[in-house]
């Protein structure tokens, strides 16, 4: 199992280390980095290399240096198809597969390479049989035929071999024609030496002559090149390299003014902060004590208000006793004035009333206790003002101004704080500006020092001290150029030399050698050599004529003793070459009919494995229903064809069956989902990893529950280890509910996104110690 993803500098995230479990979930809202630590897994698990799609994107997001470790009992080594196309479940829209090639090798990893083995087999049985539009039995006849055709070309190439002898006769004529231009094309060779020679000698002394002009011209040439050599290093015209290099200096000289400037109005900046944060601390610590106290009286005088004190108070009502009395006083003058009985029947109807109102004319009621109230606002405020009476006294008189005075203390109190706090913030944002301004004046002072180093170098390689120096030697040189143009260029005999010096040796060593020989500058006729010339001319073209007359006899007879060796010879060859045909048509009939046999064979054997491939398909499609009953919480028909998105198929809510593809979204994502972990059961070496990112968009509450009870049951069956990616905190509730001791990772907590810093060397995929 992994458990620790390590990343370096990978993306946003510098020197961070995110410890992984059995379950894990990365928490987060948009641009949190759970896309970056999506690629970091793809990256530290399949290394994909440059040349392909996944390993381009990486590189082109992250760069070329990958720094990610996985850490664990034992890191696996996933390819990259199969990370995307078994490991990997993404939002948006769930995919069972889309990679044709790689469909082809997972079907090789579970059905026999995944060959259709019931049509394998037809065919091979298509094969075995004597069908004469298969192209096997086609080919058969055709290798018969052809057999037949070579046997009667051998017999035709035997009369061919008389033809040719009778031709040998005429290359023996052919021969005596050759023999006879050659000597006279001998006699005129001869005669074409004696004239080459008369010219030799008067060109040799014509030669002389021009030779000496030419080094007397080259020697004053060769001084002018001389100087011209000394001025080389200002041949070109660089003052765009010293224009560049001075603006440079100017450039690096200006910027480090500007973030000299910057830093010290900073400076200033964070100066006048920390004074103003060490007021507000000063301030805060004098007020503390008060704050200390008022909070606590302020907890005294809410535990008096919720159970005030209270007395019981009786008093009577004014409009029932005076009624009462009255009812009173009619019994009594009833029964002084009225004849009993009928004064006492009156006086006992208006005691009875009488009495009943005398009785509710009393009343008694609970009212708060104001002697106590006062009492304990007293007490509150002489507790204050001996503590802090000599700074601020308490002049209210009532439960009401006690409490607002104490609240005002508080208030005063957070206020205070929230200031220090914002002070301190801002203390602590310029110190991070001064830092990195300080890096940048480092920067631009480098800068400055290089800049200053390229200028000096420069004038250093051209031997000046400074630029205007060049500017004169510039000039200099071009003064040379126009001197050497201006001088004649003399056509030298050895104009394929490299320098003057090699050009004069050369013209030395010629006249040396003409010393040698005797030839002396005397006056020659040009009338003379050209006379000499054309009758050379003459002789050069009578002798091209005989031999171009003699090379057409030779060639004649090379064609016809070719012909006839080549056809003397190549005919045996071709006898051979029939002979051998006849066998290899003889083979080809025989390989195809024994191929024949063994398809007969393999056609069995493909037979018997189709059945094998058809029970591991049912396989897969019984985990589908087992894996979607559990997501849906009843059962509901699936199943799969073929390991793709439109063999697989399910019944939809109206009891029809249709493919996945025709099925509204969520239902579509259930099943897909549900295929995608049956068939990861079924491939064998599979690393026990599954990494979900958001792969519950298109599911309603009650279908996400299921959907992660699904995925549950098959950690539980199978022993994978889940990742998850999301911004939902619903769904990490739900993770935390269904799987128990999976590791959070709120990626929108401070400080949650570097939990170590290290140092790492650049690295695909390595086990952290």
């Amino acid at each position: 199992m992994i458990r620790l993803l390590r990343l370096g500098d990978f993306g946003k995230f510098r020197g961070a280390d995110f410890p992984l479990g059995p379950t894990t979930v990365f928490l987060g809202s948009n641009e949190s980095g759970k896309t970056t630590l999506f690629d970091a897994l793809l990256q530290a698990l399949c290394d994909p290399p440059g040349n392909q799609r996944a390993g381009k994107l990486l590189r082109e997001r992250y760069g070329e240096e990958l720094q990610v470790e996985l850490g664990g009992d034992e890191v696996p080594r996933i390819a990259v198809q199969d990370f995307l196309g078994i490991h990997a479940v993404r939002g948006g829209e769930v995919k069972l597969v889309e990679d044709r090639n790689w469909v082809s090798s997972l079907k090789g990893r579970l059905f026999s390479a995944g060959v259709d083995l019931q049509a394998v087999g037809e065919e091979l049985e298509r094969l075995a049989g004597d069908d004469r539009r298969a192209a096997h039995n086609k080919k058969l006849a055709r290798l018969r035929q052809e057999l037949a055709a070579t046997a009667s070309r051998l017999s035709q190439l035997q009369s061919q071999r008389q033809d040719i002898l009778r031709q040998q006769q005429q290359v023996k004529k052919l021969e005596g024609d050759i023999t006879s231009l050659g000597k006279e094309i001998a006699a005129l060779q001869e005669q074409r030496a004696g004239i080459q020679a008369r010219l030799d000698e008067q060109r040799l002394s014509q030669e002389r002559q021009q030779l000496e002009q030419q080094r007397r011209q080259l020697l004053e040439r060769q001084r002018l090149h001389r100087e011209l050599a000394e001025m080389e290093p200002f041949a070109a015209d660089r003052r765009p390299e010293l224009e560049q290099r001075q603006q440079a200096l100017d450039a690096a000289n200006k910027l480090a003014a500007g973030l000299q400037g910057q830093s010290s109005e900073l400076d200033r900046q964070l100066d006048e902060a920390r004074r103003a944060e060490r007021e507000l601390a000063r301030q805060e610590n004098q007020q503390q004590a008060q704050v200390q106290t008022a909070r606590r009286l302020q907890e005294r005088l809410t535990r008096f208000c919720d159970n005030r004190p209270r007395r019981r108070v009786t008093h009577w009502l004014p409009g029932r006793l005076a009624a009462g009395s009255l009812f009173l006083l009619a019994a009594l003058a009833a029964i002084l004035l009225a004849a009993p009985p009928l004064g006492w029947v009156l006086a006992v109807a208006s005691i009875l009333p009488g009495i009943i109102l005398l009785v509710t004319a009393r009343r008694s009621e609970l009212v708060d206790d104001r002697q106590a109230e006062a009492r304990f606002i007293n007490e509150l405020r002489e507790e204050w003002n001996q503590r802090h009476g000599d700074q601020l006294r308490i002049a209210a008189d009532t439960t009401v101004g006690m409490r607002t005075f104490f609240e005002e203390i508080l208030a005063d109190s957070d206020s205070r704080q929230r200031l220090l706090a914002e002070s301190r913030e801002r203390v602590l944002d310029l110190e991070a500006r001064l830092q990195e301004l300080a890096a940048s004046r480092r920067a631009a002072g480098e800068q400055q020092q290089a800049a200053r180093l390229q200028l000096h170098s420069w004038l250093q390689e051209l031997g000046l001290e400074k630029p205007d120096e060049y500017l004169a030697r510039r000039q200099q040189r071009r003064r040379l150029e126009e001197m050497l143009e201006q001088f004649p260029n003399p056509v030298s005999v050895a104009a394929g030399k490299a320098t003057l010096v090699e050009i004069i040796d050369d013209i030395d060593r010629r006249l040396a050698s003409l010393d040698k020989q005797g030839v002396t500058a005397d006056e020659t006729s040009a009338g003379t050599i050209k006379k000499l010339a054309h009758q050379l001319e003459q002789l050069q073209e009578r002798i091209e004529r005989l031999q171009r007359q003699q090379a057409s006899r030779q060639q004649s007879l090379s064609e016809q003793r070719g012909l006839l060796k080549g056809r003397l010879s190549d005919l045996p060859e071709q006898i051979r070459t029939l002979a051998g045909q006849q066998r290899r048509l003889q083979e080809q009939i025989a390989e195809l009919e024994k191929n024949k046999r063994a398809w007969a064979i393999a056609a069995g054997l493909f037979s018997e494995l189709a059945r094998d491939s058809d029970r591991r398909l049912a396989e897969i499609s019984d985990g589908l229903c087992r894996y979607l009953a559990i997501m849906l919480g009843r059962e509901r028909p699936a199943g799969m064809t073929d390991i793709t998105e439109e063999q697989l198929h399910a019944v939809d809510a109206g009891g029809r069956e249709r493919p996945a593809h025709l099925l509204s979204g969520g239902t579509r994502d259930a099943i897909v989902l549900a295929a995608r972990l049956a068939l990861a059961r079924q491939v064998q070496g599979l690393a026990r990893l599954l990494v979900l990112d958001e792969p519950f968009l298109a599911l309603d509450p009650q279908r996400e529950q299921g959907a992660l009870r699904m995925i549950r049951q098959f950690q539980q069956d199978n022993d994978f280890q889940l990742i998850f990616f999301t911004k939902e905190a619903r769904l990490r509730r739900q993770v935390e509910k269904l799987f128990p001791g999976a590791v959070i990772h709120d990626l929108d907590a401070p400080g949650s996104k570097i939990h170590n810093r290290y140092s790492l060397r650049p690295a695909t995929r390595k086990t952290a110690e």
